[in-house]
Formats: C-alpha cells, structure tokens, sequence
C-alpha cells in the first residue's frame, strides 16, 4: 500500500493512525508488514496534540482538529477532502504551519513520503506553530472571559434597544424576501412566456 511506502521510508519515526477496525484483514496483513505504523480505534487526541514528542499531524483539516493542533502548537500535514476543510488547511499554511497535499495524490508514495521528510526537517514548520500557540495563548481575552463578560453586561443593562435587530419585527415573507423572489419569478415567468408566445407567432 503507498502509504504504508511512505511511512516505512521513516523507520525512526513512530505513526500513530486512528483506524476503525484494526482487527480487519488490511490491518493483521498489511500493518503487520510495518513495525512503525500503530493502528488504534480510538486515540486521545488532546494527549496526543500535548505530548511533546509529536512532531507532525496528518489529518483532513477538520475546525476541530485546526483548532486544537493551533492551541497545541504542532505542525500539520493536511488533506483536506471537501467542505471547509480546504479553507481551514489553507489558512494554517498561509501561516506556514501547515502544508496542503493533494488528496488525489494520496497513493503517491514518492510524493507523499517527500512531504512528509520534508515537513520533519524543516524546522520553520515547528517554529511557526509554537508562535501561532504563543498567539493564541497570548490573545486580550479568551472565548470564556468573553462569555463572561457579555453575561454580565445583559445581567446589568438587560433588554436594549440598540441591541435587538429591527429584523425581529419584520413578518416572515419580508424576513426571508419571498415578496421580493415571487415578484422575480413572475417577472422571469411572463418574460419566459412572451418570448415563446412571440416566436411562435412569428413561425407559425
């Protein structure tokens, strides 16, 4: 398997790999056949991210994953399959912590085993994540004084006018413009009509 190619080319380098099943054929089989390469169904990934040995995450590129691995401060190698994920991986590689590899490139194993010897390295990667996690341990406030606070400014001021949108009193065909898309769509309707009741005036 070219993964299992690429890993192998990396005998000092432990890989942890959450897997489903590695009771199934393809881990007894194929695993077996690469000492450096522990499958597991489930894996703490908050210990994992924490444990200083770690030197490089794979991973689609999930906000979770992002998240954590930022918090954490490691390097990533991402893959992202659809969704956000391709904006999420992007944006940690803008930052030079993390590079984005094809996933229709995944059973390269020349190409993929090159990203990944480069990634361990090039220590920019590891210096760019313990400043993004320098960052974000450094940020004015966190998510939970945020919290806090906004808590606290209801519990003093209560209801407000400044902050209740007018939008609440609008009724749900304003709220959601179906006057303003009923009115396009007959507008697109009687165009539509027209032009066939015209053409076929002219050949008929």
């Amino acid at each position: 398997m070219p993964i299992f190619q690429a890993f192998s080319s990396f005998p000092d380098t432990t890989f942890i790999w959450k897997y489903e099943d590695p009771t199934d054929h393809f881990s007894t089989v194929q695993a077996a056949k690469v000492p450096n390469v522990v499958l597991a169904a489930w894996i703490p990934q908050l210990d994992l991210l924490a444990d200083h040995r770690l030197s490089l995450f794979i991973s689609h590129g999930g906000m979770a994953s992002c998240h954590e691995l930022a918090t954490f401060g490691v390097p990533a190698l991402f893959v992202p399959i659809f969704g956000d994920q391709i904006r999420n991986a992007v944006a940690l590689a803008h930052n030079g912590v993390a590079e984005v590899y094809d996933k229709y490139e995944i059973n390269n194993a020349d190409k993929l085993k090159a990203e990944i010897g480069k990634m361990l390295s090039n220590t920019s990667y590891m210096e760019a994540a313990d400043r993004l996690r320098e960052q974000l341990a450094a940020r004015p406030s966190t998510p939970a004084q945020r919290l806090v606070s906004h808590v606290e400014f209801a519990a003093r001021f209560g209801p407000s006018k400044s902050l209740r949108p007018l939008s609440l009193d609008l009724s749900r065909i304003q709220f959601w413009g179906i006057d303003l898309i009923l009115i396009a769509v007959g507008s697109l309707v009687i165009v539509t009509v027209s032009v066939f009741s015209l053409i076929r005036f002219l050949f008929s």
